[in-house]
């Protein structure tokens, strides 16, 4: 899959579209499945919800995700963490 882009001179800006589609012949090439769902935000999302798993600060999260305010970080972490369904609770006792 070419993703429609060649890698760009490393010393030029280069726009999201570009950037994701790097990615995506990156992990066609390393033989992920379905490279063309991935987007760079997934990598910023995982880098979230493991920082926080592993007892991050979320004021120290905002600053390393470059948030200019705490209330984008408190939003942003609301969506990272799904609410728990009852399913899940009972998983392994059913």
């Amino acid at each position: 899959m070419n993703f429609g882009v060649t890698d760009p001179d490393p010393l030029q800006s280069i726009s999201g579209t570009q950037a994701n589609n790097i990615l995506r012949r990156r992990l066609a090439a390393a033989g992920v499945a379905h490279p063309e769902q991935f987007h760079l935000r997934d990598l910023r999302h995982t880098f979230a919800r493991k920082y926080l798993a592993a007892g991050g600060d979320p004021t120290e999260l905002g600053r390393r995700l470059r948030h200019a305010r705490a209330d984008v970080t408190t939003r942003y972490i609301a969506r990272l963490v799904r609410p728990v369904d009852d399913a899940d609770l009972l998983e392994g006792w059913l």
